[in-house]
């Protein structure tokens, strides 16, 4: 009975050393996989911020130009103080090459006269005709020092151009890197989960 008592007792000493052992192992194991993980994990980071100092690069390009244009209306609005009636003389039409299906895009030409003569401005940004139609009347400031130079606040396109390049601008230099960075985190959180439920 002795005998068996202590064999019992053996046996149940040898399952706890081995439950331990193969315990110990696992969270080896773990800490090896995580450390792997998380190696792997900065390598690729530091691919990530390469792409997106590109990322970064194109969206201040977006951002200086819808920037530059902005500045320009600006100093349009400034400059060109003489108002005279025009019209919506006719629509410039493009169309792409490469999609056929893809609807025509306008840009107006409008026909003001200053000092007895008749002059034109054609618009240089692209979009659908919105509200204007050819004859329709417009308000045009004229620049007194360059007749050629106006400003014309029906021409919603020529303002909201700049805040689309300005926002794209923005999207490109902040999303990847806010996007990366709690990518990042996210990985290192999980393996930190994974410890502490294995502790």
């Amino acid at each position: 009975m002795d005998y068996n008592f202590n064999n019992d007792n053996r046996d149940d000493f040898t399952l706890k050393r081995e439950a331990m052992v193969d315990k110990f192992r696992e969270k080896n194991d773990l800490e090896t996989r995580a450390q792997e993980s998380l190696k792997a994990n900065k390598a690729f980071m530091k691919l990530r911020i390469r792409i997106c100092f590109l990322f970064i690069l194109g969206g201040l390009v977006f951002f200086i130009l819808g920037m530059v244009q902005v500045g320009l209306l600006i100093k349009s609005k400034h400059d060109c103080t003489v108002l005279v009636k025009g019209r919506v003389y006719s629509f410039d039409v493009s169309t792409s090459m490469s999609d056929e299906d893809s609807s025509p895009s306008y840009a107006p030409v409008f026909s003001y006269e200053y000092n007895g003569e008749e002059l034109f401005y054609e618009g240089d940004t692209y979009s659908d005709k919105g509200r204007l139609y050819v004859g329709q009347e417009v308000d045009v400031y004229v620049d007194p020092d360059k007749p050629d130079h106006v400003y014309v606040p029906a021409y919603k396109a020529k303002k909201s151009a700049p805040i689309v390049f300005i926002i794209i601008g923005l999207i490109l230099s902040v999303g990847p890197v806010v996007y990366s960075i709690n990518d990042y985190r996210s990985v290192e959180r999980y393996w930190e989960n994974e410890k502490s439920k294995a502790l």
